[in-house]
């Protein structure tokens, strides 16, 4: 593991340094965490091998989170990860890694995906969310005990990426529920604070508290990403947006001059090019341009789009009038090598760039075989 210039599966997840933006640390189902250094992309900077010591697992086992700590607020540099075995390990954010700093084995049940992981700003509480129904908070000063736990339904079976984070302060952790809520949580209890619904009946799988917008941004399992904010206390983002001023309705927005397609269309309402209904005749020939678009464009996607007409297109030119009106256009029927050879004649008596020369150039004069060359100039040399 430690000679291979990469992972060798699965890569689960990854994060970046907390202070340096050119390092950052992935996680693989190898049972190795890979530090990298963006400016050699082509191999890790350090190799971290865990050593799953659960039974059957031959020293192997399955990276499931990382999060690496950040020392900006006085904590200490931790790289903090959890796999697939139950274990939580933590190792020294500035090396080295040859062993952890500390190791809780069974901190979440076997064999169930721990899928998220957080440390708090100033590097001294670890909140993890597992596969067996729980969350977890652990003191990194005593790391062998969970300080709380709580039970928590997972959805870490269906979504792998299912997280949990700290708020950029640490006053809150944030998570979400398989009910599409949205669960703020006491740090020292992981009692709820505030549980807020944003994408009832599909799971809320990703959520992130933006430091600099003081926005939380949310993923769900439905594909929606939702933006909570304050407009007191937020900043740019979202609030910029609900700030403006309504976009002007447009002619193509009023429903009255389109046609509601949802629960289908009846034979009535077809508009076939040239046919003899009578309605369709009758409504076409009172509104003309009912159905389009500013720009002449039809709103039904089953309608070919008509090409416009332009002065070329109304007609094609016959081959008269490419003759008459198109210059050279005979030289496209006539044989180039016959064409040449017209003036081969008047260039040979009449030559107009060589003719300075004709007087003073020299006659080509072809050496004669000898009477001892009749073999030619190379069986003579081979008979010698």
């Amino acid at each position: 593991m430690h000679n291979t210039k990469g992972h060798i599966s699965e890569v689960t997840t990854g994060t970046w340094h907390p202070t340096d933006r050119n390092v950052c640390v992935t996680a693989g189902t190898d049972s190795t965490l890979r530090i990298w250094d963006i400016n050699n992309p082509r191999s890790q900077r350090e190799v971290i091998v865990h050593k799953s010591r659960a039974a059957g697992s031959a020293g192997r086992t399955r990276m499931t989170a990382v999060a690496w700590a950040s020392p900006m607020q006085g904590g200490n540099n931790l790289l903090v990860a959890a796999a697939l075995d139950g274990t939580l390990v933590m190792w020294d954010g500035e090396g080295s890694y040859s062993r952890p700093a500390a190791e809780v084995r069974d901190a979440h049940r076997p064999d169930t995906w721990t899928s998220g992981l957080d440390v708090s700003a100033d590097g001294r509480l670890v909140v993890t969310r597992g596969g067996d129904n729980s969350i977890k908070t652990w003191d990194t000063r005593k790391f062998k005990q969970p300080i709380a736990t709580i039970s928590h339904p997972s959805t870490s079976s269906q979504y792998t990426t299912t997280n949990i984070v700290f708020s950029p302060n640490s006053s809150s952790i944030l998570t979400g529920s398989e009910t599409g809520h949205l669960h703020i949580l006491n740090p020292a209890t992981l009692r709820p604070e505030l549980v807020t619904p944003v994408t009832p009946g599909s799971p809320l799988v990703s959520v992130l508290w933006h430091p600099k917008l003081n926005q939380i941004i949310t993923g769900s399992g439905n594909g929606e990403t939702h933006v909570l904010y304050n407009p007191n206390t937020s900043s740019n983002g979202a609030k910029t947006v609900m700030s403006r001023a309504p976009k002007r309705r447009h002619i193509d927005d009023d429903p009255n001059f389109t046609t509601d397609l949802t629960q289908g269309i009846s034979n009535d309402a077809i508009i076939v090019p040239g046919g003899t209904a009578p309605s369709s005749t009758s409504f076409a020939s009172r509104h003309p341009t009912v159905g389009l678009t500013q720009s002449g464009r039809s709103r039904d996607p089953r309608r070919p789009q008509v090409p416009a007409q332009t002065p070329f297109s109304k007609n094609n030119p016959d081959e008269e009038y490419v003759r008459k009106e198109i210059p050279l256009s005979s030289l496209r029927d006539e044989d180039p090598r016959e064409a040449l050879l017209k003036y081969a004649d008047k260039a040979k008596n009449d030559p107009l760039f060589t003719n300075a020369w004709k007087t003073t150039q020299p006659k080509t004069i072809y050496a004669e075989l000898s009477d001892g060359e009749e073999d030619g100039p190379d069986k003579k040399k081979q008979k010698q």
